[in-house]
C-alpha cells in the first residue's frame, strides 16, 4: 500500500509539472468611465489576454513573455489614448483598436521579438480610429522571422505610422509590413499630412505595402542591409501633393519589385534599387512609377547589374522624368547590361508637352521613350 501511495504521489507531481510547462493564464478586462489605467503582466505560453476601456484619457500597458500567446486591446474615447504591448517569444499575436470618435495625440506601440532577441512568426495589427484624428502615432517593432504587421489609420491628420521589421545582425527573412492611411474603403474619409514609414533589415523575402489616400502624405520604404532577393514595395498614393520614396539597396540586390502608382497633382515618385558601394550586382529588378496628372515627377535610379527593367508611366500635362537629386539630374539605369528603360508621357492635346531626362549606360541595354498628345 505504501509502495502504491508513493507512485500515485510521483505521477501527481508529474502533471504538475506538466501542467505549469504549458499553462495557460486568461485575463479580460473591461473600465467603464474616465481616466483609466490597466496592467497585465503574463510569463509563460497559451496565454490571453484581453482589455476594453470606455470613457476618456485610457492608458493600457501588457507584458507577455513565452510563445502562442494573445493580446487584445480596445480604447474607446473622444481624448487622448496609449496601448503599449510587449511580446517576447514566438507565435504570438497582439491586436490594439481606438475606436469611436478617437481624439487627438492617440498612440500604440508594439513590440516584439523572441528569446536572445530574435522571434518567429510573430502578428501585430493596429486599427486608429474610424473617424477625424489629428496627431496621432503607431510604432511596430519586431525582431526575427516570418513577422507580420497591419497598420490602418483612416480619417487623420498628421498622423505617423512606423513599421520597423529586422532579425539579428540584419538577419531574418519572411517579414510582411502593411500600412493604410485614409479610405480604407470608407467614402470621403481621407489622410492628409500623415507619414507612413516601414523599414525592413533582411537577408530576403519581404513584402511593404503602403496606401495612402489625401492631400500631403509621405510614404516611405526602405529595404536593405543586405537586402533581396525576392523583395516588393508597393505604395499606392492618391491626392495632391503626395511623396512616395522606395528605396531597395543592399549588398546584392537581387529579383526586387518597386512600384509607385499616384493619383492626382504635384506628386513625387522617387525609385531607388541599386547596390552600396562596392557591392556586386543589381540583377533582375523591376521598377515601375505610374501618375496620373499634372505636374508629377518620376525620379529614378536603378544601376548596378544586367537584365533589370524600369518602366515610367505619366498622363496628364507638364510632368517630368529625372534623376534622385531633382532638377538638372538624369535618371539613370546602368551600371550593367541587357536593362531595358521605357518610358511613356501623354498630355492633352495642345499641351503644355512633358520632359524626360534619362541616362543609360552599359552595353546591349534598350531604352524607349514615347512622348505624345
Amino acid at each position: 500500500m505504501k509502495k502504491l501511495n508513493q507512485h500515485l504521489l510521483l505521477a501527481a507531481a508529474m502533471m504538475l509539472m506538466a501542467g505549469s510547462a504549458y499553462a495557460q493564464n486568461t485575463t479580460t478586462l473591461s473600465q467603464n468611465g474616465s481616466s483609466h489605467n490597466s496592467t497585465t503582466t503574463q510569463t509563460g505560453s497559451f496565454n490571453n489576454s484581453t482589455t476594453r476601456q470606455n470613457g476618456s484619457t485610457q492608458t493600457a500597458r501588457v507584458t507577455q513573455t513565452g510563445s502562442y500567446n494573445t493580446n487584445s486591446n480596445e480604447q474607446n474615447s473622444s481624448n487622448a489614448q496609449s496601448a503599449t504591448v510587449a511580446q517576447q517569444g514566438t507565435y504570438n499575436n497582439a491586436t490594439t483598436s481606438q475606436n469611436t470618435g478617437t481624439g487627438a495625440l492617440n498612440s500604440i506601440d508594439i513590440a516584439q521579438t523572441g528569446t536572445g532577441g530574435s522571434g518567429t512568426s510573430n502578428n501585430a495589427t493596429v486599427n486608429q480610429s474610424n473617424k477625424f484624428t489629428t496627431g496621432s502615432t503607431v510604432s511596430v517593432t519586431q525582431n526575427g522571422q516570418s513577422m507580420n504587421a497591419t497598420v490602418s489609420q483612416l480619417g487623420s491628420s498628421n498622423d505617423k505610422a512606423t513599421v520597423d521589421q529586422r532579425g539579428v545582425s540584419g538577419g531574418g527573412s519572411g517579414q510582411t509590413a502593411t500600412i493604410r492611411q485614409g479610405n480604407n474603403g470608407q467614402s470621403g474619409v481621407s489622410s492628409a499630412n500623415s507619414t507612413a514609414y516601414i523599414q525592413q533589415l533582411s537577408s530576403y523575402s519581404q513584402q511593404a505595402t503602403i496606401s495612402q489616400v489625401g492631400d500631403n502624405n509621405k510614404a516611405y520604404s526602405y529595404q536593405n542591409d543586405n537586402a533581396g532577393p525576392g523583395n516588393v514595395v508597393t505604395t499606392t498614393q492618391a491626392g495632391i501633393g503626395n511623396y512616395a520614396n522606395t528605396n531597395q539597396t543592399g549588398f546584392s540586390t537581387v529579383a526586387t519589385e518597386g512600384t509607385v502608382s499616384q493619383t492626382g497633382d504635384r506628386n513625387t515618385a522617387y525609385l531607388d534599387q541599386t547596390n552600396i558601394s562596392g557591392a556586386p550586382f543589381t540583377s533582375n529588378s523591376y521598377g515601375r512609377i505610374t501618375q496620373s496628372g499634372s505636374d508629377n515627377q518620376a525620379r529614378l535610379k536603378q544601376n548596378g547589374g544586367n537584365n533589370n527593367h524600369a518602366t515610367i508611366n505619366q498622363m496628364g500635362d507638364q510632368n517630368l522624368v529625372q534623376g534622385l537629386g531633382g532638377a538638372g539630374t538624369y535618371a539613370l539605369q546602368g551600371g550593367g547590361s541587357s536593362n531595358t528603360l521605357t518610358i511613356s508621357q501623354t498630355s492633352a492635346a495642345g499641351g503644355p508637352g512633358q520632359t524626360a531626362q534619362v541616362s543609360q549606360m552599359g552595353s546591349g541595354n534598350m531604352g524607349t521613350i514615347t512622348q505624345s498628345r
